[in-house]
């Protein structure tokens, strides 16, 4: 059944909705008794990952514009005493870390 899989997903035709019950089906497998099925499995999980749909288009920029977007709505939308309070913590924490460094120093 591994040798199966390992067939079809070499030919691209694993459906995307099926990746991870394979891929988990293939994790498993790697706990048999069974050198061979721990081999084939191993073979599988190598073939799930080079023939990654995903592979070149998981470029992590848009990700990250989006996350410092998020996080300048979520600054914009804060309440006033909640970014005092915020800044007096980064402040004193600053200021904790100065003083560490100051102490490990001597």
């Amino acid at each position: 059944v591994l040798k199966s899989w390992i067939s079809i997903v070499k030919a691209g035709a694993l459906p995307i909705d099926q990746l991870m019950s394979v891929t988990t089906i293939a994790a498993d497998r790697l706990m048999d008794k069974t050198v061979m099925v721990r081999r084939y499995a191993m073979q599988l999980l190598t073939a799930i990952l080079e023939h990654n749909p995903f592979l070149g288009s998981l470029d992590p920029k848009p990700y990250q514009d989006k996350l410092a977007e998020v996080y300048e709505k979520v600054q914009e939308s804060m309440p006033t005493d909640i970014k005092d309070a915020r800044e007096t913590s980064r402040k004193d924490a600053e200021d904790d870390e100065t003083r560490r460094k100051i102490d490990e120093a001597a």
